[in-house]
């Protein structure tokens, strides 16, 4: 389970299941791969010129083609698996409530950004260290 904020919400995301992360990763992969040739623009090592077209679409092209050539149902199944397991903490309550229920947010203010600021948070938990340990010893 990790807890995170985003703004002045506070989720928790259960973990996916093995087979669910195995999904999602190779729906991702694609899109995972080209962060490693980002990574410095990630870590702020590099700089990215906001002025500069050029420097904007070293980074934005490829992230924007491999969104484009993602098939729908993929993208839906990364949505939906990762939004599925994460929860809001109540305000003045003790309590969680789903955010995702049957592909649909149950909340108005989870907006596309906010949406992937969150799959962002999920995938990172449960997906990244999958992809970048390599092959098991042996």
């Amino acid at each position: 389970m990790q807890n995170f904020n985003i703004g002045d919400h506070a989720f928790r995301a259960n973990g996916l299941t093995p087979r669910k992360a195995f999904h999602v990763a190779r729906r991702l992969a694609p899109f995972l791969a080209m962060l490693k040739d980002l990574s410095p623009f990630l870590k702020g090592t590099e700089t990215l010129d906001k002025d500069d077209p050029i420097s904007i679409e070293k980074v934005l092209r490829p992230i924007g083609a491999a969104f484009a050539e993602m098939p729908e149902d993929d993208a839906d199944y990364i949505l939906d698996t990762c939004l599925a397991v994460v929860e809001l903490k109540l305000h003045g309550d003790s309590g969680w409530q789903s955010i995702w229920v049957a592909g649909e947010p149950m909340f108005a203010w989870i907006d596309m950004p906010m949406m992937l600021r969150i799959v962002w948070h999920v995938v990172q938990a449960n997906v990244a260290s999958f992809l970048s340990a390599g092959p098991p010893a042996g």
